[in-house]
């Protein structure tokens, strides 16, 4: 035999078009009238009624409601015949019997039918037929009372005994794992009596209530309309029907300050960096969503991609989840894992170091665990807490605080630091920590010069401490944010000064040293300028008072430690030293201040400058001294000096840069004003040159 559906009749039109009375009757078929000597026609009324369902996001009062694509709706009803019994035609002859007393043996049995929904929407048909019964008969339903629907044998439309939406991967079921099925109502309820019960239609089902409370009033039975699923009247009827999606999630980072001893949101203005790359990830490997957080967006809210927009029978707009996406959080269903990075890219980028940070950092995971999601979840806020720290206190040799400095900490064994800071004004640095690792080596860079290493500004980083290295105690050597949390650090940066000094380390004149600059490149080749004290003493200091001439990168200026005493690394520094008015510097070497553990932080530096002392003597032709003369003599740098020669003819010269001077014979006695240039000499130190004026001979007189 060979079945069609011509039209699926709602029940309005049935009892319409065809008188009948609802629901007092509910006729499965009819006889149609055919000429005389031929078969008759049955026609089978099979009552369906048309059910929409709209599989919908788990409300809260903040966000629109979204509507679930790909959803398969199963429903699951007790009241019909088992197959063993239709798979019998004789069986369909114990129908007739009016006392039904086989009906039992052959039912009823569960049945599972669905229907499938590709945009949010779900249309399913649903069979309807209870036993014909007449208003007012006396007659009662075979086996059983009127009220008690429990005893009424094979009927249908009233004992819809299970609810399911089903998703899966393979229909693209957002953020559903493919492979599986996952039921996804609310709560995991799939009970009818307890389970999206309401109906959002009241207004048409109050007329049908009316009805429905006549032939009750009629007949005594309730006709199983209710506001649940076994209805009799489900014509045009459609239910939201709430899953477990969750319709937005907030996820933050907090770190422990240590200070005020509470978590404290970050990034922020307070504390901009770093930045965090926040992931969600599902129990099955899922990127649900990721973001790197800065202080002017830090927080990633997680919320379903939506496709389009629906609207429901009464004009309610739904937003269509896109089946695409990621972003569909499941509570019950799945466990997830809130993930934080610190994200150390802005720092490289800074100097333009290019790459991945993970080339550079052995970066930690900061997570929440996997969790399952509970209902207080759903447009809720997620902290991932950071809670463990290293706490160093960096300072100088002489215990000042030492601001500005690079702090990194090493997991044991790794090259790469899990963090760092900057230290502060007070020299205070905070590393978090996982704490899973027990050891941490601490490393201190002077200012920036690991990042400048990184980039290549610089041939060699400047570690001023590494505590594994520096370190006789086991404490102190390895650091562990439980037992070994904060401490001081006295790293190799000491009171560094030069001092200038003539050839033979003897002190200058004031007025030399007002000639004097010194140009000092140091160790990360910071070049800045300085001018000698009175007494020929050179700070070695950075701070905004400070000449600087150059950075090695621009960048690099951010990290003046601005000390208000001399704070020297150990390294190499190229001290050169001017004179006004020659060209070239009269000094010009390298200096190392050496990363001892010495007893007194002050690095003292002699500097012995081609500044000399030396004698000039002054003699005529003959070799007789010039007594007397004006002499005239100037010095490399333009400076002149005019003296007169001594009996001797000798005259002294002080601080003479490089040793030279030009000598000139300006006045002599009885010839009054000369100008004899005897040239140019270079002396040693403490030593005594004669020069010879061939313009004066001795004239002998002989009487």
């Amino acid at each position: 035999t060979t079945w069609t559906v011509e039209h699926y009749w709602t029940t309005d039109e049935i009892r319409s078009h065809y008188n009948y009375t609802w629901p007092a009757e509910h006729p499965i078929w009819r006889m149609k009238g055919v000429p005389a000597c031929t078969k008759p026609t049955l026609e089978l009324l099979t009552w369906t009624l048309p059910l929409k369902i709209y599989p919908v996001s788990n409300p809260c009062e903040t966000v629109s409601v979204y509507a679930v694509p790909n959803v398969k709706l199963v429903l699951t009803r007790n009241d019909t015949l088992s197959p063993y019994f239709v798979d019998e035609a004789d069986y369909f002859t114990d129908l007739i019997d009016d006392d039904e007393t086989t009906w039992s043996s052959w039912g009823p049995t569960a049945y599972s039918w669905s229907s499938f929904g590709e945009e949010g929407e779900i249309l399913i048909y649903v069979p309807v037929w209870i036993k014909r019964i007449v208003n007012g008969c006396a007659d009662v339903p075979h086996e059983g009372t009127w009220k008690d629907l429990s005893t009424w044998g094979v009927k249908f439309g009233v004992n819809i005994t299970s609810v399911e939406l089903w998703g899966s991967g393979d229909w693209n079921t957002p953020g559903i794992k493919s492979g599986t099925t996952e039921v996804l109502n609310q709560f995991g309820d799939t009970d009818p009596t307890t389970y999206a019960t309401s109906w959002e239609d009241p207004a048409s089902w109050g007329e049908k209530i009316d009805l429905v409370e006549e032939a009750f009033d009629g007949t005594g039975i309730w006709w199983g309309f209710d506001a649940g699923w076994n209805l009799t009247w489900w014509t045009g009827s459609w239910k939201w029907c709430p899953t477990e999606l969750i319709e937005e999630k907030t996820l933050i980072v907090k770190v422990y300050d240590p200070y005020t001893k509470t978590y404290i949101q970050v990034p922020s203005e307070e504390r901009p960096y770093p930045h965090y790359n926040v992931t969600v990830v599902s129990d099955w490997d899922l990127l649900v969503a990721q973001k790197v957080l800065t202080k002017d967006d830090n927080e990633l809210v997680i919320s379903p991609d939506v496709a389009k927009t629906i609207s429901t029978p009464n004009g309610t707009s739904l937003l269509l989840v896109d089946e695409t996406t990621t972003k569909a959080l499941w509570k019950r269903i799945y466990e997830y894992n809130f993930m934080a990075e610190p994200d150390f890219t802005w720092k490289l980028n800074e100097y333009g170091i290019t790459g991945d940070d993970k080339d550079y950092f052995d970066i930690p995971v900061f997570d929440t665990g996997f969790m399952t999601l509970t209902e207080d979840e759903n447009c809720a806020t997620n902290v991932i807490r950071i809670e463990y720290y290293l706490l160093p206190v960096i300072e100088d040799w002489s215990e000042k605080p030492l601001p500005n400095m690079t702090v990194m900490a090493y997991r044991m064994g790794s090259p790469k630091p899990v963090w760092f800071d900057i230290s502060s004004k007070d020299g205070v640095a905070i590393l978090y920590v996982p704490s899973n690792t027990t050891q941490y080596e601490l490393k201190v860079y002077w200012r920036d010069s690991i990042f400048l290493y990184w980039k290549g500004a610089i041939p060699k980083y400047i570690d001023i401490y590494a505590s594994r290295q520096d370190e006789t105690d086991m404490m102190a050597k390895y650091w562990n944010p439980v037992w070994h949390q904060s401490g001081t650090v006295r790293t190799y940066v000491f009171i560094g000064q030069l001092k200038l000094n003539k050839v033979d380390g003897s002190k200058l004149s004031p007025e030399s040293l007002s000639k004097i600059t010194v140009k000092v490149t140091w160790p990360d080749k910071v070049v800045a300028q300085y001018t000698p004290m009175s007494d020929g003493t050179v700070p070695v200091i950075l701070n905004e008072k400070t000449n600087i001439l150059s950075w090695p990168l621009p960048v690099s200026a951010n990290y003046n430690p601005n000390s208000d005493r001399p704070q020297t690394p150990a390294g190499e520094y190229r001290i050169q030293v001017f004179w006004s008015g020659i060209p070239e510097p009269i000094y010009d070497a390298n200096v190392t201040i050496e990363r001892s553990a010495v007893t007194t932080p002050e690095k003292i530096i002699n500097v012995n400058l081609d500044v000399r002392d030396f004698t000039v003597v002054v003699q005529s032709f003959f070799g007789t001294p010039l007594k007397g003369a004006s002499v005239e003599l100037t010095k490399a740098d333009g400076t002149k000096v005019t003296d007169s020669l001594d009996t001797e003819g000798k005259i002294k010269v002080f601080d003479a840069p490089l040793g030279k001077v030009t000598v000139k014979v300006v006045s002599i006695s009885p010839f009054g004003t000369v100008d004899h240039d005897l040239g140019t000499i270079t002396a040693g130190h403490g030593e005594t040159v004669t020069v010879v004026d061939e313009n004066f001979a001795k004239l002998v007189v002989k009487v």
